[in-house]
């Protein structure tokens, strides 16, 4: 996936709503406007790296998301077992599957 980042390595430093707001942009001009088709597929192309790159923010959020849950249960519960927190470890998976 870092090899379609390095052919727009712009997005790479963009967050995710301005990955969004940069989607939704082109988006809506491929669809108002004639293009020549070449245009047209180099955007289709960055629109597909914009949104690797916020499925990717989205995976990272999860990720923290639920370490941060993780810690807020081994603080509420220390005495726990490794049998328990690996059912709420899945249950945190079934909350950000991506």
């Amino acid at each position: 996936m870092s090899n379609k980042d390095n052919k727009y390595p712009d997005i790479e430093g963009m967050t995710y709503d301005e990955a969004i707001a940069e989607t939704e942009k082109i988006l809506a001009r491929l669809e108002d406007e004639e293009l020549p088709i070449s245009e047209v597929l180099d955007q289709s192309r960055r629109v597909v790296a914009l949104i690797v790159h916020c499925r990717n923010k989205m995976k990272e959020v999860g990720s923290e998301v639920s370490e941060i849950l993780k810690e807020l249960r081994e603080e509420q519960s220390p005495t726990s077992t490794s049998s328990s927190s690996s059912t709420s470890s899945s249950s945190d998976e079934d909350l950000f599957p991506f």
